[in-house]
């Protein structure tokens, strides 16, 4: 009968390997789901891409007299730095189109005011005239997924978060600058 041993791999064939590389697999895609689209942070992918390169790729190198086993253990690294890079790409992805969105909803603001000489109190106020709907700034869930818009007396301000839970990203109405929070 064959064991989860890696030490008696070899003798369990292919089965082992297959097990290992769908549950590896299984991992990464949950991995992939939780940091690109719930935590939007890039901190599981930088935590993974560590253990590869400080374990996982050290202890498959160290197999030399098994080379199923060696083999095994490079494809789950390939795997989980494959996922890393993966989430890295998707954060930056959504960073690109909540800043592309923000410059949308600017230009926005800038028609409402050049119109009615003011800025909206709100982006509530663009619809349906300037736009359609108002746009999430990124493809996630939750707050950090949505523009904020500020309306004050002196100051209008339209913020997104780029790297939760810090980081945001504001655009000044008036000063028509791009500022950085946290």
């Amino acid at each position: 009968m064959c064991r989860a041993n890696f030490v008696r791999a070899a003798q369990c064939g292919r089965i082992l390997s297959v097990k290992s590389l769908r549950r590896a697999w299984l991992i990464a895609a949950a991995l992939f789901y939780l940091d690109a689209f719930v935590l939007n942070q890039g901190s599981i992918a930088v935590f993974t891409l560590l253990s590869v390169f400080f374990y996982r790729l050290p202890r498959a190198f160290l197999a030399v007299r098994e080379p199923d086993i060696r083999k095994n253990r490079l494809q789950r690294a390939g795997i989980y730095t494959l996922m890393a890079v993966l989430i890295l790409a998707a954060n930056l992805l959504n960073n690109a189109h909540a800043r592309s969105q923000a410059v949308r909803l600017i230009t926005k603001c800038n028609d409402y005011k050049a119109k009615y000489g003011r800025f909206p109190d709100s982006l509530e106020a663009l619809v349906p005239e300037f736009i359609h709907r108002v746009p999430r700034a990124k493809l996630v869930p939750g707050r950090n997924g949505r523009f904020t818009y500020t309306a004050a007396a002196d100051s209008h301000q339209l913020m997104y978060t780029s790297l939760p839970p810090f980081a945001r990203r504001f655009y000044v109405l008036e000063e028509r600058t791009w500022k950085t929070l946290d």
